[in-house]
């Protein structure tokens, strides 16, 4: 994958243009699904999204192409975070 499309990709997402930046950003894995870089703006679009499930899952597929990529593991821990996140108050009105 070009340094350009993927810049492309990222100045969509960046831009708040996130439904474009999907629809691409999936378009693109389709030709190339090995790409640690989309599958990482993919994680991003889809936490932005608040879809953290995907989220995690795209992360997850960053950290299995590139071991050495902390800030995946960095991302699925604050989204582990998120699903672990508990407030007692929620349940004493």
């Amino acid at each position: 994958m070009k340094n350009s499309k993927i810049e492309e990709l990222t100045n969509l997402f960046k831009a708040g243009n996130l439904e474009e930046a999907e629809k691409q950003t999936l378009d693109a894995l389709k030709i190339n699904a090995d790409s640690s870089e989309l599958n990482f703006l993919l994680g991003d679009i889809y936490s932005k999204e608040q879809q953290w499930g995907n989220a995690a899952n795209q992360f997850r597929k960053v950290r299995e192409l590139d071991p050495k990529n902390k800030e995946a593991e960095t991302r699925i821990k604050m989204i582990s975070a998120i699903f672990n996140f508990f407030n007692p108050d929620q349940f004493n009105p």
